[in-house]
């Protein structure tokens, strides 16, 4: 009686383990499938060009995803391309693929070609003025923006402040003009982005 008592704890325990070991496999399946690949991505994308080609001048392609370095699409559909017609473009909107879907999370626009800049092994699309730079990343399927405003004087206490606006996170640096040079200096240009003209 009790050798079959103790074969049926056996059995119980084995019964559980099988149950717990499926349980952390089918979880762990669950979550690759959730993390999708750069070449899923850019087929999305290119999937996404294809169907709206008629609204698309020119698209690329840039790696500032900060935690994972993934693609998002660079989108321009209006903007002159920059004197020259060399491809490249001042401004584009910023498309990214989020649960499937290629979604629109913000834009980049400013007075100079877009160009891709690094800072620390992590990638940025740069644009702005002779007085600013914004350098543009995703973080958690959001389009943040490093915004640094050069006020010209020697002297300037740096101001600093979160601004959120379409939907994208600034965060905002007003600097003297030392102070501007030594911040922006800790981004190394890469290169221009070049854009593939759709129409």
């Amino acid at each position: 009686m009790k050798q079959k008592k103790n074969n049926f704890i056996r059995i119980c325990l084995i019964g559980v383990l099988v149950l717990f070991g499926t349980f952390i496999i089918s979880n762990c399946k669950v979550t690759t499938v959730q993390a999708a690949s750069s070449s899923t991505m850019k087929s999305a994308y290119k999937n996404y060009i294809s169907k709206n080609k008629k609204n698309i001048r020119a698209y690329a392609y840039a790696n500032i995803e900060i935690s994972q370095n993934k693609p998002a699409l660079l989108i321009v559909k209006n903007e002159y391309p920059w004197p020259g017609g060399t491809g490249y473009y001042e401004g584009c909107d910023i498309y990214y693929y989020i649960k499937g879907k290629v979604k629109k999370v913000g834009h980049c626009y400013g007075a100079r070609p877009i160009s891709l800049y690094q800072k620390n092994g992590k990638n940025y699309i740069w644009n702005g003025t002779s007085s600013d730079r914004n350098l543009s990343f995703i973080k958690n399927n959001k389009v943040y923006i490093n915004f640094y405003c050069n006020m010209k004087c020697q002297n300037y206490k740096t101001q600093k402040r979160i601004v959120k606006a379409d939907g994208m996170c600034y965060y905002e640096y007003c600097l003297s003009t030392p102070n501007y040079v030594k911040e922006t200096q800790k981004y190394k240009e890469i290169k221009m982005i070049k854009f593939h003209n759709v129409r």
